[in-house]
């Protein structure tokens, strides 16, 4: 996750890069949300999710209350991510998104 973030050139835009290996859980068991808030002592509305696979990363993190980011490669008609508070069709525009939303 570090290295394909590094190579679009935002990897410094994040603080925590946490896997379901860290926290005991698999997406979306709204369990992996829940523990990732845990322990990183933060509260939904101060985190955003930013995830590839809108069931598993962005339905369960806007359930639990998390700002939700999808990375739409395809570009499939956006009127179906209706969860998701910003859709990008690259990771160029993540820091915009992610301006948007904070």
């Amino acid at each position: 996750m570090g290295q394909a973030l590094a190579r679009v050139g935002i990897k410094d835009y994040f603080i925590h890069l946490i896997t379901s290996r860290e926290l005991g859980y698999n997406k979306p068991d709204l369990n992996f949300f829940h523990n990732m808030l845990k322990e990183l002592q933060v509260q939904p509305e101060e985190t955003v999710m930013v995830g590839n696979d809108y069931a598993k990363d962005i339905i369960p993190a806007k359930t639990v209350g998390i700002r939700t980011v999808f990375f739409n490669k395809n570009e499939t008609d956006q009127s179906d991510f209706s969860s998701a508070d910003m859709v990008i069709p690259s990771m160029n525009g993540l820091p915009a998104a992610i301006a948007k939303l904070c």
